[in-house]
């Protein structure tokens, strides 16, 4: 998590330097560290309307939203041990396209990760992008306006307020364990 925190910042930093945005390297630094570490973290606090940014940096801040928090913290997103995962278990399938045969484990701090737990990895990953896609989607059909980090939340409509305080409960109490909720299954006895 430091380390991509790290090259994203100083990246990120650079690319707003480089289109003048502050005029010196410290100065970008400065902005974009508080900002990037504040967002990428589910934290929410700004110092600048990075809005106003070229849109590569705002996005980029954004999608770091999504695998930036760690296990057990309160932030939403994939976190950073299910991104590891993820992208282990896409070594493994690299390995096994040139290497059929191979039999390859997932490994993670040396510890070999089982096969459900992957599974259960990739199914929770696509849940979570399909729940990003409904939700987003119904507040861009919805007309939402004007939100961000010189805006705030009191323009949105009651429908809008509603998608967001859902979208805040499935990202702070797990997809699955709130969608779980709505299956016939747990309701069975």
């Amino acid at each position: 998590m430091l380390v991509l925190i790290g090259v994203s910042t100083l990246g990120l930093s650079l690319f707003i330097w480089a289109h003048g945005v502050y005029p010196t390297f410290g100065t970008s630094l400065r902005h974009v560290a508080l900002n990037l570490v504040s967002i990428a973290t589910d934290c929410g606090l700004v110092s600048q309307d990075y809005a106003t940014w070229p849109v590569f940096a705002p996005v980029t801040i954004l999608m770091l939203s999504c695998y930036c928090a760690n296990t057990g913290s309160t932030g939403g997103g994939i976190k950073m041990f299910r991104t590891l995962v993820l992208f282990r278990q896409a070594g493994r399938e690299l390995l096994r396209v040139v290497h059929p045969q191979a039999v390859a484990t997932v490994k993670i701090g040396g510890q070999a990760i089982q096969n459900q737990v992957v599974i259960a990895v990739l199914a929770f990953v696509v849940l979570y992008f399909g729940t990003v896609v409904v939700l987003t989607s119904a507040l861009l059909a919805s007309g939402l306006g004007v939100v961000g980090p010189a805006g705030n939340y009191q323009g949105l409509s009651d429908f809008q307020t509603w998608v967001c305080a859902l979208a805040m409960l499935l990202g702070r109490l797990e997809t699955f364990s709130v969608l779980v909720l709505f299956t016939p299954m747990y309701w069975r006895k």
